[in-house]
Parts: structure tokens; sequence; C-alpha cells
């Protein structure tokens, strides 16, 4: 949209006529779920690979692999 080129009195009920404010709500509710899944996919990120390298997965390979997580 090019408001410049339109008069004010268009660009006002173009603005005022609008979605309003529910789509940036919605997306800020759809962010901060995301959020949230994420964070809990980095714990169990982290208790998955800091429950290998401190149980049965020892050596080189288990310290590369720690290494490239961290």
């Amino acid at each position: 949209m090019n408001f410049p080129v339109l008069p004010p009195e268009i660009n006002s009920v173009l603005m005022y006529s609008g979605a309003g404010s529910s789509p940036l709500l919605a997306a800020a509710a759809a962010w901060d779920g995301l959020a949230e899944e994420l964070g809990s996919a980095a714990v169990s990120f982290g208790q998955v690979t800091s429950g290998l390298t401190a149980g049965v997965w020892q050596g080189a390979a288990a310290a590369a692999m720690a290494a490239a997580a961290a």
C-alpha cells in the first residue's frame, strides 16, 4: 500500500476499518507458544546428551558429540 499517494481521508478510513490488533495479538500468542516448545526441546536435548555422556557412552566420540552439542 502506498499511503503517500492517497488522500488523508482515505488513509484514515483504511486504518480505522482494518483488522485491529487481533491478528497481532494472535501472532504474539503463537510466538510465545513456539518459544515455550523450543525451550522444552532444548531442556530435553540437554538432558539426553548429558545422560549419554555421563552414563553408557564414553570415549572420544562421546566427547566430540558433547562438544558439538554445547
